[in-house]
């Protein structure tokens, strides 16, 4: 009788599950909450926990040649690349868990490439990201789903948005789309409203 009940009861859940699932697919309303709660679910998230303070110098070289792929596909110079560190530092001392985050990227890209990331040429860094998929922005909704390479899907999802706003937002970033100053500053009154010459 115990075998009787148990059966009974797996195919309940089966039969209830792809009604769901059917009426999820019909109306569109119940599968899209699913999806969305998923997602938000298994989303990597910094840990409030974690401790603040300085990256460590190898870490931060680490992370600025990432960015050197992920920004630009060449060597950040300048503005560019203090503006990166300045965020990347800024990050880790005020925002729990960011440290941890950026040491846990800058070990994954050191052994990924077989020894220090930041010592590769940019050909050689671009080759290694794209072969690990580690600049793919957003991350998709079932990849959340996988339990492994947490730390890579953490990379790509909250730390390449943030170096490339970094750059992009600086001085270097402004002047390579052709504005003499970046946003915010003053500037003529007609300076932005067209695109630079």
């Amino acid at each position: 009788m115990e075998v009787g009940r148990r059966r009974f009861l797996g195919i309940a859940v089966v039969v209830v599950g792809g009604a769901l699932a059917a009426i999820g697919l019909r109306w569109g309303g119940i599968g899209a909450l699913v999806r969305a709660g998923l997602s938000r679910a298994f989303r990597p998230a910094l840990d409030p926990t974690a401790a603040t303070g300085s990256l460590p110098s190898a870490s931060l070289a680490t992370l600025l040649a990432f960015a050197e792929v992920v920004a630009v596909g060449e060597t950040l110079q300048g503005a560019g690349i203090e503006a990166v560190q300045a965020s990347l530092q800024e990050g880790a001392t005020t925002r729990p868990g960011h440290r941890a985050l950026c040491e846990a990227a800058a070990a994954l890209l050191d052994r990924v490439a077989g020894g220090r990331f930041a010592t590769r040429s940019v050909e050689e860094r671009t080759a290694i990201v794209a072969a690990h998929r580690l600049a793919e922005h957003p991350v998709g909704r079932l990849e959340l789903l996988s339990p492994r390479n947490r730390v890579a899907l953490a990379v790509r999802d909250l730390l390449v948005p943030e170096l490339i706003t970094a750059y992009w937002d600086s001085p270097s970033g402004w002047a390579e789309v052709g504005y003499r100053r970046p946003y915010g500053e003053c500037g003529q009154g007609r300076e932005y409203t067209r695109a630079p010459a």
